[in-house]
């Protein structure tokens, strides 16, 4: 085979074909080797600290809960357990009001991608995204596919 082998070589190259085989089994080899792959135990650790679900490692704040938003976009889940659950295992303080208010000032909005089974029809899932984002397009905002929660004080 002919074809540029070495970095920096100017010069057409040539090197049979078996043999350039054998050296991208070695190195694919050797790089599977400096990967390896982690304990459950650790990779559960890493996901509670990455989610912010260990109590040293939540948020405060309303600026922290744009963050979480930017992080858990695209997940869904039951509309009620965003509220009672999700957001309040990794806020502390957690007030209904902060996401009222990020929704209504635009910075984020809910959707359903979703359709619901005949068994789902009691449990609404939702998924928030920020405007503009690959989970709710610009487009999704004009045509009121995405939506706002409305404020606690106005929900029966």
């Amino acid at each position: 085979m002919s074809g540029s082998f070495t970095p920096g070589a100017s010069q057409a190259e040539w090197c049979d074909r078996a043999l350039l085989a054998r050296i991208h089994r070695y190195t694919v080899k050797r790089l599977r080797q400096e990967i390896e792959p982690v304990s459950g135990q650790d990779f559960m650790r890493f996901l509670c600290r990455w989610q912010h679900v260990i109590p040293s490692e939540r948020r405060e704040g309303p600026d922290a809960l744009a963050a979480l938003i930017t992080q858990l976009e695209g997940f869904e889940a039951p509309a009620a357990a965003w509220e009672a659950d999700i957001l309040p295992a990794r806020l502390d303080n957690y007030d209904f009001t902060w996401l009222d208010d990020l929704c209504l000032a635009g910075r984020a909005a809910w959707t359903r991608l979703t359709a619901p089974g005949k068994a789902d029809r009691r449990r609404a899932s939702a998924r928030f995204a920020r405007h503009r984002s690959r989970w709710c397009p610009d487009a999704a905002f004009r045509c009121g596919i995405a939506r706002c929660p409305l404020p606690r004080s106005l929900r029966s």
